[in-house]
């Protein structure tokens, strides 16, 4: 057995990573991340789709456009070089201000509001 691949997404804007962004199709989407699950979050929403390797959740609307791209472990998410899953929210605090990049800590975790 092999181990999975970890894929790594750049965040570049509130609405792309270098991988994907909010509008593509559903099509593009698993022609890029690759091997998924299909799933709906409740009998009545639209599908969406585990990339269980790259650690990509995707969401789409009932066009087959996505709207939601959800990303943790073990996805390597990355803004301006700093490294999002797996740390703590003081350390992104410090280490996103230090790039002039605003964290807002709230009870879910923290909002960065250029991206928002």
């Amino acid at each position: 057995m092999t181990a999975p691949r970890t894929r790594a997404f750049r965040v570049l804007s509130a609405t792309e990573t270098d991988l994907v962004s909010l509008g593509q199709s559903r099509n593009d989407v698993r022609g890029t991340l690759g091997d998924f699950r299909t799933f709906r979050r409740t009998p009545e929403s639209e599908e969406a789709d585990h990339f269980v390797d790259s650690g990509a959740m995707a969401t789409y609307d009932a066009d087959g456009s996505l709207v939601l791209l959800e990303l943790a472990d073990p996805a390597r998410v990355e803004l301006e070089g700093v490294q999002l899953v797996g740390e703590s929210i003081e350390s992104l605090v410090e280490s996103l201000g230090a790039k002039g990049i605003e964290v807002v800590p709230d009870e879910m975790g923290a909002l960065v509001p250029s991206l928002s």
